[in-house]
C-alpha cells in the first residue's frame, strides 16, 4: 500500500476525525461486531468461546480479527496464559 499524499482527502478527513471526539469514538467502535464484543465484555473477562457463544454468527476469524483490532486501539486486554485450561480471557481495558 503507498503513501498517502499530506492534503489527500483521506488525510483531512482523518484529522477531522481525531479533533471531534463523537466521530472519533464511532470510528474506534465502529463496524458490526466491535460494540457486541464491547458489551459481552462490560461485565467481565470471557474467554473466546464463551464470546463466540454469546455472539450468534460471528466467525472465528472475523471475531479473532476483531479482537485485534480492539486490543490495538487500547480498548480490550488480552492475556494468555501457558495452562491449560487458561483461569480466563479478554477483558475490556
Amino acid at each position: 500500500m503507498g503513501k498517502r499524499k499530506e492534503n489527500s482527502t483521506n488525510r483531512i478527513n482523518e484529522q477531522y476525525i481525531i479533533e471531534c471526539d463523537l466521530a472519533y469514538a464511532v470510528c474506534k467502535i465502529g463496524g458490526r461486531w466491535k460494540l457486541l464484543i464491547l458489551a459481552k465484555l462490560q461485565h467481565g473477562k470471557l474467554r473466546f468461546g464463551e464470546i463466540k457463544q454469546l455472539i450468534t454468527g460471528i466467525t472465528d476469524r472475523m471475531l479473532t480479527l476483531q479482537l485485534k483490532e480492539l486490543e490495538k486501539q487500547g480498548l480490550v486486554k488480552r492475556i494468555a496464559y501457558a495452562e491449560v485450561p487458561p483461569p480466563s480471557g479478554i477483558s475490556i481495558d
